[in-house]
């Protein structure tokens, strides 16, 4: 019987109005039901932890496999100035092999910023963001602010520990 049903089960017999002769039944089968339903919460609580086992779990994995990029990555950067370097040095700067073709070209013109004190103003832009600062407007709708279409709101969640 899953978890829904034992709550239905468990309603109905809370609501349900038994005589005094069969009290001693109602109580017997509310018990039984408390117990399957602690030990379905049991059974949850074992599975909520193995997720979140199995999720921190892949997030070290991410990291480590971010980092492995990383590394590939520098490897790349220093293998491709290597060839580059050794390339210039010969002054082969343009030659072809059975299966690739290398050649060092210009880049495209880039902006090299080594002070911007003597840039003039017009090349700085502006940036403005606004934001809701929900912190501050809680604090103040709990003291009693009133704003429209703003309200506070209150809700329940599970602590298993």
């Amino acid at each position: 019987m899953n978890l829904y049903e034992l709550a239905e089960q468990y309603k109905f017999l809370y609501d349900f109005d038994f005589s005094e002769e069969e009290e001693d039944l109602w109580m017997a089968q509310l018990e039984v039901l408390d117990d399957a339903i602690e030990l379905k919460a049991d059974n949850i609580a074992r599975l909520i932890l193995d997720i979140e086992g199995m999720m921190e779990a892949r997030k070290k994995e991410m990291e480590r496999l971010k980092m492995a990029n990383r590394i590939d990555e520098n490897k790349i950067k220093r293998l491709k100035s290597y060839l580059q370097d050794a390339m210039e040095r010969s002054d082969k700067r343009k030659f072809k092999t059975e299966l690739f073709s290398f050649n060092i070209r210009k880049n495209a013109p880039s902006l090299l910023v080594e002070s911007e004190e003597n840039i003039p103003d017009e090349y700085f832009k502006e940036k403005t963001e606004i934001k809701l600062d929900k912190r501050e407007l809680l604090a103040d709708v709990k003291e009693g602010l009133i704003v429209d279409g703003v309200s506070l709101q209150r809700t329940e969640s599970l602590v298993i520990r």
